[in-house]
This record gives C-alpha cells, structure tokens and sequence, in this order.
C-alpha cells in the first residue's frame, strides 16, 4: 500500500487533465452499495483515490467485535473493484484535513446516507480550511450498510 504522500505524486502525474475524486469509508463487507457508491463517485471525476479507515479507527468506532476483515484484506477486495484507481489505509479518515491538504482532491464524496450530517458535524470547516477549492458533493448509495447486514444475519442465524 503506498503513503499517501507518495500517493499524491503518483495520482497528480495521472491526472494531469483529469480530476481526482476522494472517497472514504470502511468497506467491511463489501455489498452491493458499496459497488453504486464507487462507480457514482468515479463518474464524478476521472482518477478514483478510496481512503480506507484503519483496523484500530474501526475498532474505536465500532467496537471490538468490527472490523470483520483487516485493512489490509478490505484494502485489496476494493482495489479489486473496476472502478478505483488507488487505494490508501487511513488511521484517521480519508476526509481528515491533513490527507485533503496531501492529496488535494478536486472533488470529495460522501454517501447521502448520513454523510450530509457527518460532513456537517466533523468536517465541514477543516476541508473549507484544508483545500479551500475541492468540491464536496453527494451521492446516494441505497439502502444497505455492512452493520445492517450484520444485524440482519445475528437475527436469522443467531436467534434459531
């Protein structure tokens, strides 16, 4: 897996003419949603850059029992997916203000699922600080997340 420091020269002599688009996100189980939000997200630009959160982040937001996977096996199943281009593992977040201000990203993405009041609440003013001139948009990315498949599966496989 590249630093990101090394990422950024390697996605800026790519994309000389076309935008760089960041997404972040845990990506446990990989699903369906998952998939929509990718390809939305690569529409938007032309260069992919997914930021995957870190076991230890993971763990610290979701309890000891997540993530299913390791970064390192979630990190290879998303760069296996057609539509991105690189992949980073972030111990903080792909939208912490200190990986926008590497990468400098022209368009940052988050899921319209909770994302408008996530990036209202955390990151809204250190992205506007950061990297004043990326664009933050939204896409919508359905209805399933990996905790409620997990949840899902608890309750049919779990209460028998």
């Amino acid at each position: 897996m590249p630093k990101i420091t090394t990422l950024k020269y390697l996605v800026k002599e790519v994309s000389r003419k076309k935008k760089i688009v960041l997404v972040g996100g845990t990506f446990d189980i990989l699903h369906l949603d998952h998939i929509k939000f990718l390809e939305k997200s690569k529409k938007l630009g032309g260069i992919l850059v997914v930021g995957i959160t870190s076991d230890k982040n993971v763990r610290g937001r979701k309890g000891n029992h997540r993530p299913i996977f390791t970064q390192s096996q979630r990190a290879k199943v998303v760069s296996a997916v057609q539509a991105v281009d690189y992949v980073f593992i972030s111990d903080t977040s792909a939208y912490d203000g200190r990986v926008i201000s590497v990468l400098r990203p022209d368009i940052l993405v988050f899921s319209f699922d909770g994302g408008k009041k996530l990036y209202r609440k955390k990151y809204k003013a250190k992205i506007e600080k950061s990297c004043p001139d990326t664009e933050v948009k939204f896409v919508d990315t359905g209805i399933f997340s990996t905790t409620k498949i997990i949840e899902h599966l608890s309750k049919a496989y779990c209460d028998t």
